[in-house]
């Protein structure tokens, strides 16, 4: 009742996708409620009838994999699968990005889950792939932070760069920038490489690691959280951010 009257999905398609959780359950050792609970939140996503079962499944296999809860990871992966425009088929691919996040960053499936609504939406919406997002994060998490934290920090950083302020217009003008190329270097070369061309123009102004430096980056980066943040993915991890994208 609730997916037909909360969820969108048909009357009429409802009794084959009951049956579909039934044997679903069967195959991938998951309960009808953990099942039934996660169809919720994916039915909800616009993945109806067949689609949402072939996106349950994926998302079941995914969450008895590693371990995590399975509305959780539904989530997560609905959130990449409708940010990126992609179909119910492609769900098995959205999945092995998110778990070789996993497996590459320092951090599991449950939290990364969790996390990814913070930034994804914003990133789909710069036209910044998946693999710029993950690969960011794997970086960010075996430095010690948090999926959550890494996914609020990058989330900052990205719109901070997209709509600079008055400052930090200001401080890229004065070490020989302009917004809009930090953009498009943003957009069609990644986000390393981004900031990368933000750290050398200020570089080649001010003595690397002064106080005018750090100023200027901060300013740049969108206050304290972006100075963090390119601390983490350039620099000596700048080759680490490139090969987990």
């Amino acid at each position: 009742t609730l997916l037909v009257t909360s969820a969108g999905e048909s009357s009429k398609a409802i009794s084959t996708v009951s049956a579909g959780i039934l044997k679903m359950s069967v195959d991938t050792g998951t309960s009808t409620a953990q099942l039934a609970k996660g169809m919720y939140y994916i039915e909800s996503a616009g993945y109806h009838g067949a689609n949402g079962l072939n996106v349950l499944k994926t998302a079941a296999m995914g969450a008895k994999t590693e371990n995590a809860d399975l509305d959780t990871v539904a989530k997560a992966l609905t959130t990449v699968l409708v940010d990126y425009g992609m179909k119910s088929t492609d769900s098995a691919k959205a999945m092995n990005g998110l778990i070789a996040t996993v497996q590459n960053g320092k951090t599991n499936l449950q939290e990364l889950a969790s996390s990814m609504g913070a930034v994804l939406p914003i990133a789909s919406a710069m036209h910044i792939s998946f693999p710029q997002v993950a690969g960011a994060m794997e970086t960010m998490t075996n430095a010690g932070m948090s999926a959550r934290q890494a996914a609020q920090n990058l989330a900052h950083v990205l719109i901070a760069l997209q709509s600079p302020s008055g400052v930090a217009v200001g401080s890229m003008q004065a070490v020989g920038l302009k917004a809009e190329d930090v953009k498009n270097a943003l957009v069609n070369k990644g986000l390393p490489q981004a900031l990368q061309l933000i750290e050398d123009a200020v570089g080649k102004k001010f003595p690397a690691g002064s106080v005018l430096y750090e100023t200027a980056l901060k300013n740049i980066m969108g206050g304290i959280v972006g100075l963090k943040l390119a601390a983490m993915l350039t620099g000596p991890s700048l080759q680490a951010t490139k090969d987990n994208i």
